[in-house]
């Protein structure tokens, strides 16, 4: 009997040292795995904010914008997000500058537009429609960097709360805010540009228009009836910037 007990009481101490040995490796396993979830997460989130910062550096109005991906899991979403912010902001920019660049625009106020458009009905009508469009373009590019648009863009994009949360830590960033002020204060110079051409342009046609027959095109230049008309005229000339 004595030695029974003996052997049961063995059999109790190997089984509660199997047991603890089980639950120990449990354990181990668990601050493993949560030890490589905080590795991943901190190497993620060292490419994450590498790939903002790159981004961050590259210029505006460049096609050195990619798609290029570093991260995985949540913060691939965040990185996808943020690659797709830049480049439509990048693209809705240089849309705008193609336009102002063009040279329907630079040719205005030129003998070839006076002589293809005597009556300047068409060239009022398209500086109007014009100004317009670049107002509301230039607009929407002032408005792409505020905070309602960066909640309404991912919000868009993702609705897992992470997700959201690490795009938003970046955009509302000082760092960003002052990269797309930076981009926003040359496009505003841009803009001032165009539209001091735009108005200035609009007043000549309505000049020329309101004194018809009092100009004619000859040898290349615009003649007027007489010296009040030309000074005008050159008045209004004198200021394109």
């Amino acid at each position: 009997m004595e030695l029974n007990r003996k052997k049961s009481k063995k059999k109790k101490i190997e089984l509660k040292t199997k047991i603890l040995l089980i639950v120990l490796f449990i354990i181990i396993d668990i601050f493993l795995i949560f030890s490589f979830i905080r590795i991943k997460d901190a190497v993620n989130d060292n490419h994450l904010n590498n790939r903002f910062r790159e981004l961050l550096d590259i210029s505006f109005t460049s096609n050195d914008y990619d798609n290029s991906i570093s991260t995985t899991g949540k913060y691939r979403d965040v990185e996808k997000a943020m690659n797709e912010y830049f480049i439509n902001y990048s693209n809705k920019a240089k849309e705008v500058l193609d336009i102002i660049s063009d040279d329907k625009i630079k040719n205005l106020l030129s003998i070839d537009n006076y002589s293809k458009d005597p009556k300047l009905t068409t060239s009022i009508s398209y500086v109007t429609s014009i100004r317009e469009d670049l107002d509301n373009r230039f607009s929407e590019l002032y408005n792409y960097s505020s905070e309602e648009y960066i909640e309404e863009f991912i919000k868009s994009r993702s609705n897992d709360k992470k997700v959201r949360y690490l795009f938003k830590k970046y955009m509302y960033s000082i760092d960003a805010n002052n990269h797309f002020d930076d981009c926003n204060s040359l496009l505003k110079a841009k803009q001032d540009q165009v539209n001091n051409i735009l108005d200035v342009s609009k007043e000549v046609f309505t000049f020329l228009a309101s004194n018809e027959g009092k100009w004619i095109i000859k040898d290349d230049q615009i003649q007027f009836a007489n010296n009040s008309l030309k000074e005008q005229y050159d008045g209004y000339i004198s200021r394109i910037k």
